[in-house]
C-alpha cells in the first residue's frame, strides 16, 4: 500500500491551475473508437500454453521494470497545448475522455515548492465531469491498436479511496478490472497492466467519491505485430517446410529436425495430413500436401493450431486456407514465457490452401497461434516459412 497524504478534490485555486482543456467527446466517440475495424471479433477465450489450453487471467498488475524494458512509448503531458483529437490520436493512437457526458480532461499546474508534485515536470492531466461531480464518472482511454501492457501514476488520493482500472478489449470485450487502495495526493503512486489480450480501453474510476481522477506519465506498448508481405519474408531466404514428406510427426520429428512443433489447442485433437481427398480437391500451396488442425470429433470452434519455435523467429508465414466468405481469421504471436506480443486479424475468404499471411514482432516469435474463431471451420496451412535472424 502506498504512503498516503491529505484528502483533496481538485480545485481552482492554490497552487494546482487549470491550463487547458483537451477537446470534449462524448461517451459515444469513446464507443465507436473501440471497435478500430468495425470488424465482429471473437477472440478464443481458452489461451494457449506449451501446446495444450489452458486457462489464464487477461489483466494482471505489473512492476514498472516491466514496462520500462519495453521500450514504452511515454506522455509526460509536459505541453498543455496538445489536443488529444488531434495530436494525441493522429500521433499516438491514443483519446483520454470523460465519462461524464459534459466532461472533458484538463492540464493541472503543479507549482514549484508546492506539497502536492507530479511524477515528472509540472503538468498532469484530471477528469474535469463538468456540471456533474465525478461520483461513478471515469477518465477513459482509448487506444486506437490496442496495447500489451499500459501504465501510469494516480494522483489526488487519499488514504481510504479505492481506484479501479477496467481494461477492455477488441469490441468492448471485458477483460478485467484491477483496483488499488492507498493513491497519493501527489500524482505519483505508480500502476502498471498487462493483458493477453490486446487493451483498446481502459476506465480509471475513483468510484462513489466526489475526487476526481488524476494521471501523469502514460506510458504503453503497442501491438508488437504487424502483417508482412510475401516479399518481405522471401527475401531474408526463409526455411520453407512444404509438409510433403507425410512420414514425419508434426510435433517430435518436426521439433528434432527444424526446432518447430505443430499441435492441435485441443489436448486430444492432433494435427494431420491432409492430401486431395481431405481437402476436397483444393489447391495447396505447393505439392499434394497441406495439414489441418483434426479435433474430430468435437468441431474445430475456437479450438486453434499452434505452431512453437524452439529458439524463437524474428519472421513467419504460411499460406492457409479453408475459408469462407466473411470469415475473419486472427493470427496471435507469443514471445518467450509466454509474453503476449500482439495479433492480426486478415480474411480468409476462399477454400483453397493458398491464401498466404505472414507476420513479425517486435522481438523474437515462439508460439503463433492460428484461430478461425466460432466457426466449424478447420484451421489448415502449407509451406510454413520462418527466418530465425
Amino acid at each position: 500500500m502506498d504512503s498516503l497524504t491529505s484528502t483533496a478534490t481538485k480545485a481552482t485555486t492554490g497552487a494546482k491551475l487549470l491550463i487547458a482543456t483537451f477537446a470534449m467527446f462524448g461517451t459515444g466517440a469513446v464507443a465507436l473508437a473501440t471497435v478500430p475495424l468495425g470488424q465482429n471479433f471473437n477472440f478464443n477465450r481458452n489461451q494457449v500454453g506449451s501446446s495444450l489450453i489452458k486457462q489464464v487471467s487477461y489483466l494482471k498488475e505489473i512492476g514498472g521494470d516491466e514496462i520500462n524494458a519495453t521500450n514504452a512509448i511515454v506522455l509526460d503531458f509536459e505541453n498543455p497545448s496538445l489536443k488529444t483529437e488531434s495530436a494525441f490520436w493522429d500521433k499516438y493512437g491514443l483519446k483520454i475522455t470523460s465519462g461524464a457526458y459534459y466532461g472533458s480532461i484538463k492540464y493541472s499546474y503543479h507549482e514549484v515548492g508546492s506539497s502536492e508534485f507530479t511524477a515528472s515536470g509540472r503538468y498532469s492531466v484530471f477528469n474535469e465531469t463538468g456540471t456533474q461531480d465525478s461520483i461513478n464518472q471515469p477518465m477513459i482511454l482509448v487506444f486506437k491498436d490496442g496495447v500489451n501492457k499500459v501504465g501510469f501514476y494516480l494522483g489526488n488520493g487519499y488514504p481510504k479511496l479505492t481506484a479501479s482500472v477496467t481494461a477492455y478489449g477488441y469490441n468492448n470485450v471485458k477483460l478485467g478490472t484491477i483496483t488499488r487502495t492507498g493513491v497519493n495526493d501527489s500524482v505519483n503512486s505508480f500502476m502498471a497492466l498487462s493483458s493477453s489480450e490486446l487493451i483498446y480501453k481502459l476506465e480509471i474510476d475513483y468510484g462513489p467519491t466526489a475526487t476526481t481522477e488524476e494521471i501523469d506519465n502514460l506510458m504503453f506498448i503497442k501491438n508488437g505485430v504487424k502483417q508482412l508481405q510475401l516479399n518481405e519474408i522471401n527475401i531474408d531466404n526463409p526455411i520453407v517446410l512444404d509438409f510433403e514428406d507425410t512420414t514425419k510427426n508434426l510435433s517430435t520429428d518436426y521439433w528434432d529436425e527444424f526446432d518447430v512443433r505443430i499441435d492441435s489447442g485441443l489436448p486430444t485433437g492432433k494435427v494431420s495430413y491432409a492430401g486431395a481427398t481431405q481437402m476436397g480437391g483444393e489447391k495447396t500451396w505447393s505439392g499434394k500436401y497441406s495439414i489441418f488442425n483434426h479435433t474430430s470429433p468435437k468441431s474445430s470452434i475456437d479450438i486453434p493450431l499452434v505452431i512453437t519455435f524452439k529458439e524463437g523467429v524474428r519472421k513467419v508465414g504460411f499460406a492457409a486456407g479453408s475459408g469462407s466468405p466473411g470469415l475473419y481469421v486472427t493470427v496471435s504471436a507469443y514471445g518467450l514465457n509466454e509474453n503476449f506480443l500482439g495479433f492480426i486479424k486478415v480474411p480468409l475468404t476462399t477454400k483453397p490452401v493458398t491464401n498466404y499471411i505472414g507476420l513479425t514482432a517486435n522481438e523474437k516469435i515462439y508460439k503463433v497461434v492460428l484461430d478461425y474463431g466460432p466457426t466449424a471451420a478447420t484451421e489448415s496451412i502449407d509451406s510454413l516459412m520462418y527466418t530465425k535472424k
